[in-house]
C-alpha cells in the first residue's frame, strides 16, 4: 500500500498517479479501477475521482464505455502529432522572446541547463535537465496564455520524453547528438538568427518523435 502525505490528498494521489503513468510504471492502455486505487492509496473515493478527472484533463487517461478510466494508448501517429504541437509552441515562444530582445537571456538559460546536463551524475538528473532544456523556451515569452498552453501539454510531452529516453536505454544510444543540436540552437539564438534557430528546433522535434516511436515499439513489444 502506498503511503501519502495526508495534506491535500487529491493532489497527492494525482501527483503519484501522474508520475506512475509518465514513467510507464502503469502500462499504456491499462485500466484504472477506482476501487483498487482506493485500496492502494487507502483513501476514500473523492480523492481518486478528483485525481482521475485531472489526469483526464492532462490527456493521460481516457474514459471508455463499459471499461471506465484507462491510461491512454499511443500510436506512432499520436507521437508525431503531440511532438508537432510541442514544436509549434516552442517555435512561437522563441519568436516572442527574440522579438522582445531577450535572446541573450534565453541563450544563457539554455547554455546553463545544457552544461548541467553534461555534468549530471545519474539518470534522474539527466531526465530533469532534459525537461529544463525543453521548458527554457517559455521562461521569457511574456505571454501567460502560451505558457498555460504548454503547461497543459506538459504531461503528454513528459510521457513522450520518457519513451524517448527508453529508446536510448534499450538501444544503447547516446543523447549527445540531441545535446549538440540544442547547442546549435543556442548558438543561433545568440546570433539572433530566429528562422535558422526554428529550423534547428524542427529537426530536433522530428528526431525526438522518431526515438519516442522506437521507445513505444519497445514498450508494446514487452506487453504482448
Amino acid at each position: 500500500m502506498a503511503k501519502l502525505n495526508r495534506l491535500s490528498l487529491p493532489d497527492q494521489v494525482y501527483e503519484d498517479l501522474k508520475w506512475r503513468i509518465i514513467s510507464l510504471e502503469l502500462p499504456l492502455g491499462s485500466r484504472l479501477n477506482a476501487s483498487e486505487l482506493q485500496r492502494f492509496y487507502s483513501v476514500s473515493s473523492t480523492p481518486i475521482r478528483e485525481a482521475l478527472n485531472r489526469l483526464s484533463r492532462d490527456g493521460l487517461i481516457a474514459y471508455t464505455n463499459n471499461v471506465g478510466a484507462q491510461v491512454i494508448s499511443l500510436t506512432p501517429q499520436d507521437i508525431v502529432e503531440i511532438s508537432e504541437v510541442g514544436f509549434a509552441l516552442r517555435a512561437e515562444a522563441l519568436r516572442l522572446t527574440m522579438r522582445r530582445g531577450l535572446s541573450s537571456g534565453l541563450a544563457d538559460s539554455l547554455a546553463s541547463h545544457i552544461k548541467a546536463y553534461e555534468e549530471a551524475a545519474d539518470q534522474g538528473d539527466l531526465r530533469r535537465y532534459i525537461l529544463k532544456i525543453e521548458r527554457s523556451f517559455f521562461d521569457q515569452t511574456g505571454n501567460a496564455r502560451l505558457v498555460d498552453t504548454i503547461i497543459g501539454m506538459a504531461p503528454q510531452l513528459d510521457l513522450l520524453q520518457n519513451l524517448f529516453i527508453k529508446a536510448l536505454e534499450e538501444h544503447k544510444l547516446d543523447f549527445g547528438g540531441k545535446i549538440r543540436d540544442y547547442e546549435e540552437v543556442c548558438h543561433l539564438i545568440r546570433q539572433e538568427n530566429t528562422e535558422e534557430a526554428i529550423l534547428a528546433l524542427e529537426k530536433l522535434c522530428y528526431h525526438g518523435a522518431e526515438l519516442a516511436q522506437l521507445g513505444l515499439a519497445s514498450v508494446l513489444a514487452k506487453t504482448k
